[in-house]
């Protein structure tokens, strides 16, 4: 409701609509694949690509002329996780991939339906494997961008190192994964700072940044209301186990690659981990 409130009626209804429809699909996803189960074999794998970059680090006008010297600084997680299922003919049914890097090859003024390098590393891949479906997920991407960005050019040749990549895993002898499957999810609480006062919202609310401005309106009615400021926000973090051995996390929000290290140092270095999963807040 609060983010809401940044549109006039007809955009709400369009959005509300939106969601509805998109809820609906979802549902039907899951009843069409649930209707269709059939045996199958899972195998897993790692490789790596190089293209994502730190930017925090990495001026982005400076990230060629650094990676051109081998001089980009900041940390990463250069890691392609793969996970293949293949129907019992050997025939390959589905492929599951990642990595740690924004979807933002595109320029800005690129105005037409395109999934940017993960939509051509899909293409590629159901190309290459009539058929199968390929699905990506992004991993702790929040601080990493391509290397060079700005063209459509850019974004299918990182697709096609992508999927050349995930080719090199699907092409090796298979590790396949026992049947079992194990999982579990927990809400964490992460408690805020110190609320803003009503005279420090009443500041913000002039902010000439428009986000800041409707956060700060949208505290300053609740306020008003009576309603008490949230102090805490439940974060969603899941963990899937395959075959008793591959390890798959998933993480609320954009967080950035230094989780994912974080949980490769203490799970081991095949763990698999995910961002942007079950909730993206703020």
């Amino acid at each position: 409701p609060g983010s809401l409130s940044a549109f006039d009626e007809p955009q709400r209804l369009l959005l509300e609509q939106y969601s509805a429809g998109l809820a609906d699909t979802v549902v039907e996803t899951i009843g069409r694949a649930l209707a269709e189960l059939a045996p199958a074999r899972l195998a897993a794998g790692q490789t790596q690509a190089g293209f994502a970059a730190n930017r925090r680090n990495n001026a982005e006008s400076k990230r060629a002329e650094l990676a051109e010297k081998g001089a980009l600084a900041g940390p990463t997680e250069h890691s392609v996780p793969v996970l293949a299922a293949y129907q019992p003919d050997g025939k390959l049914r589905a492929v599951l991939f990642g990595y740690a890097c924004h979807n933002t090859t595109l320029p800005g003024s690129f105005y037409k339906w395109c999934g940017d390098y993960a939509g051509f590393a899909q293409t590629d891949l159901e190309q290459s494997h009539p058929g199968a479906t390929a699905l990506f997920f992004i991993g702790c991407a929040g601080d990493q961008d391509p290397v060079v960005r700005g063209s459509l050019e850019l974004a299918q040749r990182y697709g096609n190192m992508l999927a050349t990549a995930v080719e090199g895993v699907l092409s090796a002898p298979p590790t396949n994964l026992p049947p079992t499957l194990k999982t579990t999810m927990e809400m964490i609480p992460l408690n805020f700072g110190p609320a803003p006062t009503a005279a420090e919202l009443e500041k913000y609310a002039g902010d000439p940044t428009p986000y800041v401005r409707r956060w700060a309106t949208n505290l300053l009615a609740e306020l008003k209301s009576g309603k008490p400021l949230e102090r805490a926000y439940p974060y969603p973090v899941q963990a899937w186990q395959f075959g008793g051995r591959q390890l798959l996390i998933t993480l609320g929000g954009e967080p950035v690659v230094d989780y994912a290290i974080k949980f490769k140092h203490e799970f081991g270095q095949q763990t698999w981990v995910a961002g942007y999963g079950n909730d993206v807040m703020c």
